[in-house]
């Protein structure tokens, strides 16, 4: 029983590493965000590991419409 527990954690824990680097990788590469918005998202990603992700996913680059302001020189 204590090697299926092992199991089931590491798997649990590849998911989360694979849903983290996923979460990451569509963040680069969305062309809606600037360069501060992509830092703000990765930092939050990185920083809340379990609603960083999850709130990418569900509400994407600008949720609820939400942007920052850009400066235009």
């Amino acid at each position: 029983m204590e090697i299926l527990g092992l199991i089931l954690a590491a798997l649990a824990g590849a998911l989360y590493l694979a849903a983290l680097v996923y979460a990451v990788m569509r963040i680069i590469r969305t062309d809606q965000l600037t360069r501060i918005e992509r830092f703000v998202w990765i930092l939050a990603v990185i920083a809340f590991p379990l609603a960083g992700p999850i709130v990418w996913f569900l509400l994407g680059p600008h949720p609820l419409g939400l942007r920052a302001p850009q400066i235009k020189r």
